[in-house]
């Protein structure tokens, strides 16, 4: 048999190793359609799913997976987020509810370093049993509406101790759900409002994108996955400040206790009191968490404190470095959005775990 000149040869490897790319291009084009779930590949905001349970009003779009707030999300069959959670408890397991709004989901930071899961990783290394963190927390609720998931959702999963991060947004009315999944803030009034969009969406998905990605599932997904991780690297480190504040500009002090202000009795209040009676009467301890810089809520909490014997724990005040709010952002913030990364969820797990272990709960477990 005759040899191929070397030309024709390097032209035949050059072909073959072509066709062989193309066909692995397609198999791996035909794998993505077929095994990644299409929502993966277009982030929504309208993710909300309108209840009829008693003053909650909304909860995610039940059994959810794909792209929401710049981060992977998966949601139970409740409408929370998270993988399914059991009613029955396994022997020898700690099981805590965390109730709230953006704050304590953990608005645009990756499941596994919300506070929520971290601070149930802190627990497992200090205590001696299995500890988990069933989080009924989303976004833009109010005090009123996390009374109403502490009744109709949390305290059914027995939880054997109840975590409470508010925020100034508490005394808000409750938002509205359309029937298309899109959140609306404030009152309905005659005025059309927009509704409540993912500003991630634009970070994840720019219209830069060229032609060939937004055609191939391939591409796009590898493209989403870059992007994904782009923005969670932004969030994660801690960044410094060129000129850091000195301590006599912070904007923090010391709170002593007052009256509860008229605009917070109804709306924040009475429903974190109730709360905390229920839970109470129920035999389950009960932490608050504040996440505020606004003073009459500060005193409202450190009133309950006293009041009520209730461990609190003001979040903001775990970052000393920071002395107003845009430098808290600045620092902390996730860079797109005025949420913030996981280097704070992690502080916020740290604060909270110490005082679980302060307050003598881990002992609970059975």
């Amino acid at each position: 048999m005759e040899k191929l000149k070397p030309s024709r040869r390097f032209l035949f490897i050059v072909l073959t190793l072509l066709l062989s790319i193309g066909i692995l291009f397609i198999a791996a084009e035909g794998l993505v359609r077929v095994l990644v779930p299409q929502k993966t590949f277009w982030p929504i905001s309208n993710i909300y799913q309108t209840v009829s349970t008693p003053g909650v009003s909304y909860t995610l779009k039940p059994h959810f997976q794909g792209i929401a707030f710049g981060v992977d999300l998966i949601t139970n069959h409740l409408g929370f987020r998270g993988p399914e959670w059991s009613v029955e408890k396994k022997t020898g397991t700690f099981r805590i509810a965390l109730l709230g709004d953006s704050h304590a989901f953990g608005y645009g930071v990756p499941f596994k370093d919300t506070v929520g899961e971290k601070l149930a990783e802190i627990l497992n290394t200090r205590g001696d049993g299995h500890y988990e963190v069933l989080n009924f927390a989303v976004s833009a609720y109010n005090s009123q509406q996390e009374l109403a998931v502490l009744r109709a959702y949390a305290l059914p999963y027995h939880p054997d101790l109840v975590v409470v991060i508010a925020s100034n947004n508490d005394d808000d009315p409750t938002p509205l759900v359309d029937q298309d999944g899109w959140l609306y803030s404030g009152v309905l009034s005659t005025t059309p409002k927009s509704p409540i969009v993912d500003e991630s969406i634009q970070k994840i998905q720019p219209v830069t994108a060229s032609w060939l990605t937004k055609h191939s599932y391939l591409l796009w997904y590898l493209y989403l996955l870059k992007r994904k991780y782009q923005l969670a690297q932004e969030s994660q480190p801690q960044r410094q400040l060129p000129h850091p504040s000195t301590t006599q500009d912070c904007w923090l002090g010391t709170v002593l206790a007052g009256t509860i202000s008229d605009r917070l009795f109804k709306s924040v209040f009475l429903p974190l009191k109730t709360m905390i009676h229920e839970v109470k009467q129920a035999g389950i301890p009960i932490i608050m968490a504040n996440f505020n810089a606004i003073l009459d809520y500060r005193q409202l909490f450190t009133y309950l404190a006293r009041t009520e014997q209730v461990p609190t724990l003001e979040l903001l005040t775990l970052f000393p470095e920071a002395c107003s709010w845009a430098e808290l952002l600045e620092q902390f913030g996730l860079g797109w959005n005025d949420h913030l990364n996981a280097a704070a969820h992690q502080r916020w797990a740290i604060a909270l775990a110490d005082l679980i272990v302060k307050q003598g709960y881990l002992t609970a477990v059975k």
